[in-house]
């Protein structure tokens, strides 16, 4: 699941960070539920000046240690490595 990236959400300054990170906890809650893939979309020079502390990267991280097994960070590789039957 991809909730909004932080290039729509902030460009032109149309969300509050805090609705950006609700919208980030309800995805990745989705996701935990659901055994589904959370894709967080965000470009670095964007993010910094939206959320200089890093909130939603935090938010994240969060959720996915509180979940214990059900949740894990990756990256694409493995996302890919899993979806053609490679992962161990």
């Amino acid at each position: 699941m991809s909730p909004i990236s932080d290039i729509g959400a902030f460009r032109g300054g149309r969300w509050p960070l805090e609705d950006f990170l609700e919208a980030i906890r309800q995805g990745v809650q989705w996701a935990i539920e659901n055994r589904a893939v959370f894709d967080f979309l965000a470009h670095p020079s964007c993010l910094v000046a939206a959320d200089p502390q890093f909130r939603s990267i935090e938010l994240i991280c969060d959720l996915v240690k509180q979940a214990g097994d059900r949740a894990e960070l990756v990256d694409l590789d493995r996302i890919a490595e899993q979806a053609m039957g490679l992962a161990s």
